[in-house]
């Protein structure tokens, strides 16, 4: 599903290491790339991420929505390079293939152009990784409150004029 991963370019990045850029002109609605990865219980995720932070590797997770999810770090496609964005020119979207309840169904995430992209522009979404602390309060008393609910917030770096400040 999306474009050949050809018409794209994985590169440094303002917001954080790598980023992917776009070398065609993308429409808004498209189908941009495919997020691939192994899909993992919830248990085994758990153990996986641990594993990662204590080797220092990046963590590429995106939780499905349905107790799975989706580990891109070993054997994912290169829309696991696609930084967030507090003002994004993609979205995520998870789509079931195949019929609904069967064994033969798969959840499969694609990542759309939210508008009109040109050539040369980094690949950008909302990871919408935002906790009911994030959401209860300014940016300003969200450091407290994070700590007094025993949460670590992930400071945001998209530079977009509306940025939260925190993912």
């Amino acid at each position: 599903m999306g474009r050949p991963a050809s018409q794209f370019l994985v590169r440094r990045s303002g917001i954080a290491q790598l980023g992917v850029y776009c070398r065609v002109a993308l429409a808004k609605g498209e189908v941009v790339l495919e997020y691939t990865g192994e899909v993992l219980r919830p248990a085994v995720a758990d153990v996986r991420e641990a594993r990662y932070i204590a080797a220092g590797v990046g963590t590429y997770f995106f939780a499905l929505g349905n107790g799975q999810t989706l580990d891109a770090t070993r054997r994912g496609s290169i829309a696991r390079f696609i930084n967030h964005s507090c003002t994004p020119n993609c979205e995520a979207r998870s789509w079931m293939v195949g019929s609904s309840g069967s064994s033969s169904s798969s959840r499969h995430v694609v990542i759309c152009a939210a508008r009109d992209i040109a050539p040369g522009e980094e690949l950008t979404y909302d990871y919408n990784l935002s906790s009911p602390v994030s959401q209860a309060g300014s940016a300003a008393l969200l450091p407290a409150a994070a700590a007094a609910a025993g949460l670590e917030l992930l400071p945001c770096r998209c530079g977009s004029s509306n940025c939260r400040r925190y993912l």
